[in-house]
């Protein structure tokens, strides 16, 4: 059972509860059933290697249209036609992010007779791929890189302000990472601890409130993703009530954690 502080600070409820009920109404008309698809091709090189044969190779223009981040993406080229011969028909990508449109590295390679019309969009895929509800964290810091992104934007690494907003984000990244593994004391303490550090960041920074939103509308960016918070809000609700850190406890944790004395502000 969760012992929880005799104090209720209305800091927690009034934020990191009411932040996540008012981007959890937006998001989620953004959901979409599309799929991931080759939209284009793009010429890289051509070479006759016969009397009336050529080989090109092709780059896809690839768009993820699902709300989810694929990984592992396979496409397989095949042609309909026996005056179209692949030669090497399969581009990988390690990650294809939610909405997404890259230029692939990789390339096919036709071989085509030229006495016969042909254009590459009459070329059939097959395409297969992982989803990830943990994204891309490529220096294992615990946020994942594009919510890291939109904090880089705002303050320089190293500042209260950067360190306070990357720990709002580690708190959320370990929700989607490992929910449904983590106990009641975990979650709680996942809650206050955020709480806290979205605290401290309203009390330094005029327009936190801006950014916890851009920084949670990130995070929580999909349909999947958007299913874990109210998992977690429902652990929450199970506890009886939203309990929270005492304001001088407030005051002290922001100052052992990120060296700022809130009282100043």
């Amino acid at each position: 059972m969760i012992e929880k502080p005799a104090t209720y600070l209305k800091f927690t409820l009034g934020g990191a509860v009411a932040l996540v009920v008012l981007i959890l109404g937006w998001a989620m008309a953004q959901s979409t059933d599309s799929d991931i698809s080759v939209i284009s091709y793009e010429l890289v090189s051509s070479e006759r290697v016969g009397r009336t044969t050529f080989e090109y190779q092709y780059s896809l223009s690839l768009r993820n249209d699902t709300d989810t981040d694929a990984e592992d993406v396979t496409i397989t080229v095949t042609s309909p036609t026996s005056s179209v011969l692949v030669i090497d028909g399969t581009v990988t990508i390690a990650v294809l992010n939610a909405g997404e449109t890259i230029q692939s590295e990789d390339t096919i390679t036709v071989r085509v007779d030229r006495r016969t019309r042909f254009s590459p969009s009459s070329l059939e895929t097959e395409i297969v791929f992982e989803t990830s509800l943990a994204g891309e964290d490529v220096n294992e810091n615990g946020v994942r890189d594009d919510v890291e992104a939109v904090i880089t934007d705002e303050f320089n690494p190293g500042t209260p302000e950067y360190e306070m907003s990357m720990d709002v984000a580690r708190s959320y990244q370990e929700l989607i990472v490992r929910l449904n593994e983590m106990t009641d004391d975990e979650v709680y303490i996942n809650y206050t601890d955020s709480g806290t550090s979205s605290f401290c960041l309203r009390k330094i920074y005029s327009t936190a409130e801006d950014l916890l939103l851009r920084v949670y509308g990130r995070q929580f960016d999909t349909y999947e993703r958007r299913e874990i918070i109210r998992q977690y809000e429902n652990r929450l609700a199970s506890f009886g009530g939203f309990a929270g850190r005492s304001y001088p406890e407030v005051i002290d944790y922001c100052a052992t954690i990120y060296g700022i004395n809130i009282r100043e502000f």
